[in-house]
């Protein structure tokens, strides 16, 4: 039998930063696994990374740490700052009374400044906006693409009912391996996972599009607007994206992409054509923080999970956060582990 350390189940954003951030430790053997989940967010993502969110403009949790790790990322990893494009957002005021509120709230948000209209030519921003600094996006498929080719990423479903955990190995006896550690990076499909599906993960459905225009209209800043729009060329653009909690239909819609149009046209003030439009599925939280750490029953098993939409914001804290705690034992932060008693499972080997 072959005995390795690590197997990782996950060929999406959580799955490639764990394994990159864990192959730097060079006495590690790492099997990296790509579990052929069709629809997954990843193949979608527009890998934003923005600190502020929500209708109340409000900061990230940890985003000063957030931020500061991904520069880290940046300057330690080549892959990862060859498809990160730094840009900051412009976030337009809805109304005179926000604007006005803005000024007292800028305080608590040490990312934003006030601004005027900064593309008037472009976008419909009457009352101004703020300019979110430190915020950017991911180029996510061609970055997944070649961390595979990187890490010698396995391409192929692996089956739970194939794996053996005992209590100081885990045994995937398709290939008659034995590994000291599993990691569990599956993102909406964790809910599948016998081991894992108590896991406090929402499958969340995201439709984007993909428009055409005629000039760039995102040479200064990306936009955040209840929509996102971000650069995919000089030309085209990903717009999105819509958030249906609970739902794992991976089917585009009429009314999800008549939802999308209606809020760039109510941003947008140059023509443009629809030239894409698809769905995913996002493993979500209720509270928006993700979920990373080992598993109460079986000390064996860890899961890497709940990245939602801020999957390049997160990574690259929660894969260092992670690896340490299985190598060197050091603590899951406060708020990221388990959230949940775990409901006994029967007949699981």
């Amino acid at each position: 039998m072959i005995i390795k350390d690590i197997l990782i189940v996950g060929g999406g954003i959580a799955g490639a930063f764990l394994q990159r951030e864990l192959s730097r430790y060079q006495k590690l053997s790492i099997v990296w696994v790509d579990n052929r989940h069709l629809f997954a967010s990843s193949i979608l993502a527009a890998g934003i990374t923005n600190p502020i969110m929500g209708k109340r403009a409000n900061l990230t949790q940890n985003a000063l740490t957030l931020i500061q790790k991904r520069k880290e990322w940046q300057n330690k990893d080549p892959l990862f700052a060859k498809y990160f494009v730094e840009k900051n957002a412009f976030r337009p005021f809805k109304s005179i009374d926000e604007a006005n509120q803005w000024s007292t709230k800028s305080l608590d948000v040490p990312v934003t400044i006030h601004y005027t209209n900064p593309e008037p030519k472009y976008i419909k921003a009457p009352i101004g906006g703020i300019e979110i600094h430190h915020a950017g996006f991911m180029q996510v498929n061609a970055f997944l693409q070649e961390a595979k080719q990187e890490g010698n990423c396995w391409h192929e479903k692996v089956e739970y009912s194939d794996l053996l955990i005992e209590k100081h190995q885990i045994i995937w006896r398709k290939h008659d391996i034995a590994f000291k550690y599993i990691v569990f990076c599956e993102g909406s499909q964790v809910v599948c996972n016998p081991y894992l599906c108590d896991l406090p993960v929402i499958p969340t459905k995201g439709e984007i599009l993909e428009i055409e225009v005629n000039e760039p209209i995102c040479t200064s800043f990306m936009y955040s607007t209840g929509i996102y729009i971000v650069p995919k060329t000089t030309q085209k653009y990903f717009v999105g994206a819509t958030y249906v909690p609970n739902s794992t239909d991976r089917t585009p819609t009429e009314q999800g992409k008549k939802e999308l149009i209606q809020k760039l046209d109510a941003f947008l003030q140059v023509p443009y054509r629809v030239t894409g439009h698809w769905a995913g599925i996002r493993p979500a939280t209720s509270d928006r923080i993700p979920v990373i750490g080992r598993h109460p029953q079986h000390a064996q098993v860890y899961f890497f999970n709940g990245l939602g939409s801020k999957g390049v914001f997160y990574a690259p804290y929660l894969a260092e956060c992670l690896a340490q705690n299985i190598l060197q034992q050091v603590p899951i932060p406060n708020g990221l582990s388990w959230r949940k008693s775990l409901k006994p499972k029967q007949n699981v080997e």
